[in-house]
């Protein structure tokens, strides 16, 4: 039998609105409307926020100077997008991913994919093994994020670790992990995240034990 993780629709939602929202879910801190702004160290990603968004003011930290943070204006076009996905008060353990992001078009739903990976996923090689992995204090958006690599035939696995920080327990990390070398080569095919370094799939025999029948 084949695995099906959902079909494609093709609502039109401007490439701003869904890079911007990928973005702030991941790096973003959008605790009211005069308080939505954006931290990155990834010049790829400086450089693209900086293009779609003129109208953010945009500043670099004192010091850490390769480090820029972005404060948008009440009346920006992210800020009313934010409000219309009850996205404005949410902290990063609340964060969810829009329903809007479910009914896009494959190429969009890669595009919003990329850019959200580009936040706090990464992308390792590891001598002969692969590692595909995205982290957030949000277990219903590392859900969501997992039915939608699913979409596009990327499986994965959900971990809960328990995070500390100087010693002190803060908020646990749910990590998902992508599985198998068919869903890993499926994905550094179709998604291209900014900032993350370009790996091959090993030419080794590989050993899966996830789809078969135990001994």
């Amino acid at each position: 039998a084949l695995k099906c993780g959902g079909t494609f629709d093709d609502v039109s939602v401007p490439k701003e609105r869904i890079i911007g929202t990928a973005y702030l879910l991941g790096d973003g801190s959008m605790k009211s409307r005069l308080q939505v702004t954006m931290t990155a160290a990834c010049p790829d990603i400086i450089t693209e926020f900086s293009v779609l968004f003129p109208e953010a003011h945009k500043a670099q930290r004192t010091k850490a100077p390769h480090i820029y943070y972005f404060r948008f204006p009440t009346a920006s076009a992210i800020v009313a997008w934010l409000e219309e996905d009850n996205l404005i008060g949410k902290i990063s353990d609340t964060k969810t991913i829009p329903s809007w992001v479910f009914s896009l078009s494959k190429e969009d739903t890669v595009l919003f994919i990329s850019r959200l990976w580009a936040t706090d996923g990464s992308i390792k090689k590891y001598h002969k093994q692969i590692s595909i992995t995205y982290a957030s204090c949000s277990k219903v958006m590392v859900l969501q994020l997992q039915s939608l690599l699913a979409k596009l035939n990327i499986f994965s696995t959900l971990r809960h670790k328990q995070a500390f920080c100087k010693g002190v327990r803060c908020k646990d990390v749910f990590e998902l992990r992508v599985e198998t070398r068919a869903s890993c080569k499926t994905f550094l095919d179709l998604i291209q995240v900014p900032g993350k370094p370009v790996v091959c799939i090993p030419q080794t025999l590989e050993n899966n034990n996830r789809d078969v029948v135990p001994i």
